[in-house]
């Protein structure tokens, strides 16, 4: 039998969504499907039976808005407390059907990733591209191994995007759901294989 690496808990993916949102609206696809995804894929993590091999955190961030303040301390203390982060993913593309993710930061980590592609080819999360999209990761670049935004469909996206339709009422619990599904999914795989 192996005995565990002492070091590994002491590896953080993170998995975060900001609770700012655009001042003409309830803001429930910028962010608030994003914050409500990051508290799905804790709860769906917190389910597993065994225990995880890395450590996982969720960030709320703030001011996402109008300078990633949040992000920017986040970052700070992060490098303050000297921690070592291999994952930091982001949703931030209003909840919508996901799929797949956009990664930037270390090419062997991306590959690695690249390797599970087939795993979500059967749900159509497979879509895996180059550059990130989250403005609240961008302070973790060179502090992360890869910085990682959920890829969602965004056809409809941009028609309530930063306006007085950006409600509830627009949102598909369904399409949430399978979101944050998708990123528990990945926050798994880099976990239990590591980058």
């Amino acid at each position: 039998m192996r005995l565990p690496d002492p070091n590994i808990p002491k590896e953080f993916i993170t998995v975060g969504g900001h609770i700012d949102s655009w001042d003409l609206s309830e803001g429930a696809s910028d962010d608030g499907a994003g914050f409500v995804q990051t508290l799905e894929v804790l709860r769906l993590l917190k389910e597993r039976k065994n225990r995880p091999e890395r450590t996982f955190r969720a960030i709320l961030y703030m001011n996402e808005e109008a300078g990633a303040h949040g992000a920017l301390e986040y970052a700070r203390k992060a490098v303050l407390a000297e921690e070592k982060h291999i994952a930091v993913f982001e949703s931030d593309a209003g909840g919508f059907t996901p799929r797949g993710f956009r990664i930037d930061g270390d090419q062997e980590a991306i590959a690695r990733i690249r390797s599970w592609k087939g795993l979500f080819t059967p749900y159509k999360v497979d879509d895996i591209q180059s550059d990130q999209r989250g403005i609240d990761l961008i302070p973790m670049k060179g502090i992360s191994k890869v910085l990682i935004s959920l890829t969602c469909d965004d056809q409809r996206f941009f028609d309530i995007h930063h306006s007085a339709l950006d409600n509830f009422d627009k949102i598909n619990i369904r399409e949430v759901e399978l979101g944050a599904a998708s990123m528990a999914a990945l926050v798994s795989l880099i976990s239990k294989y590591g980058l």
